[in-house]
Order: C-alpha cells, then sequence, then structure tokens
C-alpha cells in the first residue's frame, strides 16, 4: 500500500512567459524516507500553493511525454515546440531529470501515483 506523500512549498516570486504571468514555488516532495525538490510554476489565477496532485499529476506527464519519443526533435514534433528554441531543449532535459527522480523517489509506488491522478 502506498504511503502518503507529503508537499512543502516556499514561494519564491513570480514571472512571466509571453502574456502569461506565474507564482515560482521551490517545491520538496517527501515520500518514504526520501525527498526529490523540483521549481514549480502555478498559473497567476489559481489562489493556493501546489498541492499533491497538481505536481504528483505534472511530473507524472512530463515524465510519459520524455519517456514517450525517441529524441529531442520527436519531443518538440509532439508538444510543439521550436526545435531551434534553447528553452524547449532546456524543458526536454528537465522532463528527463524530473522523471528519473519521480521514479526514484516513488519507487514501485509510481503507478499507483500516476493512477489516482490521471484524470487530476
Amino acid at each position: 500500500m502506498a504511503k502518503l506523500i507529503h508537499i512543502q512549498n516556499q514561494f519564491l516570486g513570480q514571472k512571466s512567459d509571453g502574456d502569461r504571468t506565474y507564482n515560482v514555488y521551490k517545491t520538496t516532495i517527501k515520500y518514504s524516507s526520501k525527498q526529490m525538490t523540483i521549481p514549480f510554476d502555478m498559473k497567476l489565477g489559481l489562489s493556493r500553493e501546489p498541492e499533491e496532485g497538481d505536481v504528483i499529476s505534472s511530473l507524472v506527464l512530463d515524465m510519459w511525454a520524455y519517456e514517450s519519443v525517441a529524441d529531442f526533435k520527436n519531443f518538440c514534433n509532439e508538444l510543439g515546440y521550436d526545435t531551434d528554441d534553447r528553452r524547449a531543449e532546456e524543458i526536454y532535459r528537465e522532463c528527463g531529470r524530473n522523471g528519473k527522480k519521480l521514479k526514484n523517489l516513488l519507487g514501485d509506488d509510481l503507478n499507483i501515483f500516476a493512477k489516482k491522478y490521471e484524470d487530476y
């Protein structure tokens, strides 16, 4: 049976990306005796801190996006990024790094949480 996940957020400020503004958090996810820390952005219209479902569903989707393609070019084609965009390449790498961290954190319980938040 899966244990409880604990989320701790530290608000870092706001950032703008074109016409969107985000609240930026340093989010620590604790599970069993392990933890991982990631930057996590929430749209400004959401007037709350990230919760377990926000964080886990986002990480799982990013991990699957990374793992379902053969390389960066396919990642861009699938998600509509420009292959010449350095930010797109950083997003691709971040999805891979965070996916590895998430697998290490949740281990055999990863699929339990992926299923729990598949429609989040």
